[in-house]
């Protein structure tokens, strides 16, 4: 089996730090598994020194040049975008913010052309046409989610499985046409509404597949149910939310980034899931009669159509309400 992770990185930025954490912990569980970089020559040329580190677990290198002009971000999602142009045969890419937590060899098993796993475990695709994101897409290109009625989840892009099929080569395709004009012609980079749109037009071959091997740390309500058989720890490193996690402190990645994966960075590796459980708040009493009461619920429907009323409230009265 193939795992693809995509770099575009300097030695400003922790995205080598997250992948070789990621790539340390998918060997640990899968001795045997195959790992293709998919680079562009600048960061190539920059895995020198400690940053070389990530070269011991890195079975082979693609090396694709996007337009010089692009961010780091934007190279990464030109890449990511059409993987199935420079990766021969099935595979299953994953982002740098993950850890592997189990074996992921059942996962040769799937029959899809392409498999996600749906956002935030959730099948609601109501909800996620009046996403910030989906609206800042809307607005950005034009294209208006509320008016797609055929189409009834939204993928999480964090790890995305491919079959070398006819179908798979069109969703990239679609999907890398749709980003590249999104990002040149609109300023708009995010990738995962055009792989929504993408999926859209190529009439819904995602088809999902178990939460977890993409267990989306930071929407703890939708996810515990993964938790026992997670194999995919996301913890979204760029998230404005779940700051418990230690994976997302910019003082753990800098030792990260200065000792390698030392003593003290496997231990924590061997039980980083106990301290995100423990950052975990738990309601009960009076707490959890609350939380479930009508007021509650419709403070937070209010919150997550209108995210701007937080904003207000905290004006108003100096403390953010979240939901």
């Amino acid at each position: 089996m193939k795992f693809v992770y995509v770099l575009a990185s300097s030695d400003d930025d922790f995205y080598v730090e997250e992948a070789l954490l990621s790539m340390y912990t998918l060997k640990k569980h899968n001795i045997n598994a195959e790992i293709i970089l998919v680079s562009d020559s600048l960061t190539i040329t920059s895995l020198n020194g400690k940053r070389a580190l990530i070269k011991k677990f890195i079975n082979e290198y693609v090396i694709i040049n996007p337009p010089t002009e692009f961010s780091f971000l934007q190279k990464s999602r030109f890449i990511k975008t059409n993987l199935r142009e420079y990766i021969k045969g099935t595979f299953l890419y994953i982002d740098n913010d993950t850890l592997i937590t189990g074996n992921l060899e059942e996962i040769e098993n799937l029959t899809c052309e392409v498999g996600a796993v749906l956002n935030r475990h959730k099948e609601n695709w109501k909800e996620f046409r009046y996403h910030p994101m989906m609206l800042d897409y809307k607005h950005a290109t034009g294209i208006n989610p509320e008016e797609q009625n055929k189409f009834s989840a939204y993928y999480n892009g964090g790890i995305i499985y491919s079959r070398d099929t006819p179908g798979a080569h069109k969703f990239f395709q679609t999907w890398h046409n749709l980003w590249l004009k999104s990002s040149v012609e609109f300023g708009f980079h995010k990738d995962q509404p055009d792989m929504w749109y993408a999926n859209y037009l190529c009439d819904n071959v995602i088809m999902p597949i178990s939460g977890t091997y993409n267990f989306q740390a930071i929407y703890p309500e939708y996810c515990l149910k993964y938790l026992l058989n997670c194999k995919i720890f996301h913890y979204f490193s760029s998230a404005p939310i779940g700051d418990y996690i230690r994976l997302k402190d910019k003082e753990f990645k800098s030792y990260v980034k200065e000792n390698g994966i030392d003593e003290y960075v496997q231990e924590y590796l061997d039980n980083f899931v106990a301290e995100y459980i423990s950052g975990l708040k738990i309601l009960v009493d009076k707490d959890l009669e609350l939380f479930n009461s009508p007021m509650s619920v419709f403070g937070r429907k209010m919150s997550k159509r209108f995210p701007s009323s937080n904003k207000i409230i905290e004006r108003l009265f100096g403390k953010r309400v979240k939901d």
